[in-house]
C-alpha cells in the first residue's frame, strides 16, 4: 500500500539523515585534526630549518678551525725547523754568555789595556754577542712554539667541540625529517580520508534528496487520492440528499434549504 511505502521513505529518511549528520560531525572532527597536523608540520618546517641553518653555520666554522689548524702545523713545523737548525749551532749557557759578555762590555769600559788587547776583547764581544743573538732567536722561537702548540690544542679541542655539535644536530635534523614525514603522511591520510567522507556526503545528501523527492510526489499522490474520495462522498451524500428530497417532493412534503439546493442549486443537474 502507498501509505506503508510513505512509512517506509519516511524511515528511510530519517536514516540518511542521521547518517549525512554523522558524517558531517566526522568530516568536521577530522578537519580539526588536519588544522592540528598542519599547525604541527608548519613548526616542524620551521624548526627543520633553523636547525639547517645552525649546521651550515658550524660547517662553516669548522672550515675555518680546520684551515686554522692547517696554517698553524705548517707554522709550527717551520718554527721547529728552524729552531732544530739554531740549536746546532748553539754553544755554551746563554744566561752564562749573557753574564760574561755583561762583564767583558764593563771591563771594556773601565779597565785600561793596550790595543792589542782591546781589539782581542772586541772579537770576543763580537763573537759572545753573536752566540748570545742565536740563544734569543732560539729562545724566540720556543715561544713562538709553545704558543703555537697551545693555540693548536685549544683549535683542535675547538674542532672536537664544533664536530660534536655538528654530530648532535645531524641527529637531530634526522629526527626532525622522520616527524616531517610522519606528518606528511598523516596529513595525506586525512586529506584522502575527507576526500572519501565527501564522496559519503554526497551520494548520502543524492540519497536523502531523492528520498524526499518521493515522499514528495506519494504525499501529493495521497493528498490527490484523499481529495478525490472526498469529492466522490461529497457527491454521494448530495445524491442521497437528492434523492430524499425528490422522494418528499413526490409526497408533497415540504423541503429544507439544503434539499432545495441539492435539488436546483447545481445548473449541471438541471
Amino acid at each position: 500500500m502507498i501509505e506503508e511505502e510513505l512509512i517506509h521513505l519516511r524511515e528511510q529518511r530519517k536514516g540518511f539523515a542521521e547518517e549525512l549528520k554523522r558524517l558531517m560531525e566526522k568530516k568536521k572532527r577530522i578537519l580539526k585534526e588536519l588544522a592540528s597536523i598542519k599547525e604541527k608540520l608548519e613548526k616542524e618546517r620551521i624548526d627543520y630549518k633553523l636547525l639547517k641553518k645552525r649546521a651550515s653555520e658550524l660547517l662553516e666554522r669548522k672550515r675555518d678551525i680546520v684551515e686554522k689548524i692547517r696554517k698553524m702545523r705548517s707554522d709550527l713545523r717551520d718554527t721547529r725547523k728552524a729552531l732544530k737548525e739554531i740549536e746546532r749551532s748553539l754553544s755554551g749557557d746563554g744566561e752564562k754568555i749573557q753574564l760574561q759578555l755583561e762583564k767583558l762590555e764593563w771591563d771594556l769600559q773601565t779597565k785600561p789595556m793596550t790595543k792589542r788587547s782591546e781589539g782581542k776583547l772586541l772579537e770576543k764581544i763580537r763573537q759572545m754577542a753573536y752566540d748570545l743573538a742565536h740563544w734569543k732567536k732560539a729562545y724566540s722561537l720556543r715561544v713562538k712554539a709553545d704558543r703555537l702548540s697551545k693555540r693548536l690544542d685549544d683549535n683542535i679541542s675547538k674542532l672536537y667541540e664544533v664536530k660534536a655539535e655538528l654530530d648532535e644536530v645531524y641527529t637531530e635534523l634526522d629526527l626532525r625529517k622522520e616527524r616531517i614525514n610522519e606528518l606528511r603522511a598523516a596529513k595525506k591520510q586525512l586529506i584522502e580520508e575527507i576526500k572519501g567522507i565527501e564522496e559519503d556526503i554526497s551520494e548520502m545528501e543524492r540519497k536523502l534528496y531523492e528520498t524526499m523527492a518521493s515522499i514528495k510526489a506519494i504525499q501529493l499522490k495521497l493528498k490527490e487520492r484523499y481529495e478525490k474520495e472526498r469529492m466522490e462522498k461529497l457527491k454521494s451524500i448530495k445524491e442521497e440528499i437528492k434523492r430524499k428530497a425528490k422522494d418528499k417532493l413526490s409526497k408533497g412534503e415540504p423541503l429544507s434549504w439544503e434539499e432545495i439546493q441539492a435539488l436546483y442549486g447545481d445548473t449541471e443537474d438541471r
